[in-house]
């Protein structure tokens, strides 16, 4: 381990050869994981920069294919969490603007334009298996926020289902095992941006309806029955306000264009208020009756 960045510096652009170079990789970083996850010394250091430099090169390159790329994001996800001592800056900043990069080069702007068996839908599909193996291996939010683009839409059959298990994971892995305090600092992300109407303004395949459904009604069906009390008890102010916001009809006279807005803006209302009723009914539906109308309700209305 402690050579490989002297003697593999250079990259080399051959298929084959690259491909060799990334399962060495892998194999040392599978096999050293505890050592580098512990080493006080430099060399962890080292190796892991080594790493990420190769990365970001497999990545940034048009020249490699799919099917090399998919593999670097698997060994992107073996090192995501390593924390050597002296390591400042967080891998997922390091490889950031390379996996965008990524995400330009095979991206589509909409999934569901994507022509079946066509070469783009093809590359497509294995690149965002790779995200998802990325987001498997690393249980890293970052890397889940850099995938909204595509989860908010309604998607293929192979990746609805594996969107499903990924986050699946993510959430009885990751999120729900978390201390308490770290635990709501999560979900706050989450709720923060459910409840941002800046975050996107599409009527359709809107982020905010998409981490409402597939994020945070996961979390609040799978995690437990005191994580739960805590969560109602804490967002019941939050939802309360959703719900009391006024559906009343737009202002007569004015342009067809404002009237389009304050429709589309009404519209906005009505998902929101229709995924605070979701959350609501999934946690009356799970709490005890006894718990609701004692602790939960003491705790929101006092004595």
């Amino acid at each position: 381990m402690k050579k490989i960045p002297e003697y593999w510096k250079t990259v080399n652009f051959a298929e084959g050869y690259a491909e060799n170079q990334v399962k060495i990789y892998s194999l040392i970083v599978s096999k050293c994981k505890w050592t580098l996850e512990n080493s006080h010394d430099s060399d962890a250091t080292t190796f892991i920069n080594f790493i990420c430099m190769q990365i970001m090169t497999f990545l940034n390159n048009t020249k490699f294919s799919v099917y090399l790329k998919k593999q670097v994001l698997n060994l992107a996800g073996l090192i995501y969490d390593l924390r050597p001592e002296d390591q400042q800056k967080p891998i997922h900043m390091k490889l950031k603007d390379s996996l965008l990069n990524v995400q330009k080069e095979f991206f589509p702007i909409k999934t569901r334009e994507l022509v079946k068996h066509s070469n783009k839908a093809i590359n497509f599909e294995h690149i965002v298996e790779g995200f998802l193996d990325l987001v498997d291996l690393s249980k890293n939010l970052d890397v889940l926020r850099m995938l909204y683009k595509c989860i908010r839409e309604m998607k293929p059959a192979f990746f609805a289902e594996r969107l499903k298990a990924t986050v699946h994971n993510l959430i009885s892995q990751s999120i729900n095992p978390r201390q308490v305090n770290d635990f709501f600092v999560v979900i706050d992300s989450f709720m923060r941006e459910f409840t941002s109407y800046e975050l996107d303004h599409s009527v359709d395949d809107n982020i905010r309806w998409a981490i409402a459904h597939k994020v945070l009604l996961r979390v609040f069906e799978t995690c437990s029955l005191e994580q739960l009390e805590h969560l109602m008890v804490k967002y019941h102010g939050l939802f309360k306000s959703i719900l009391d916001k006024s559906l009343q009809a737009g202002p007569i006279g004015v342009s067809e264009e404002q009237a389009h807005d304050f429709a589309v803006k009404r519209y906005m209302v009505v998902r929101e208020k229709t995924h605070v009723f979701l959350f609501l009914e999934c946690m009356i539906r799970r709490l005890d009756s006894e718990v609701l109308k004692g602790r939960i309700t003491q705790a929101i209305y006092g004595s």
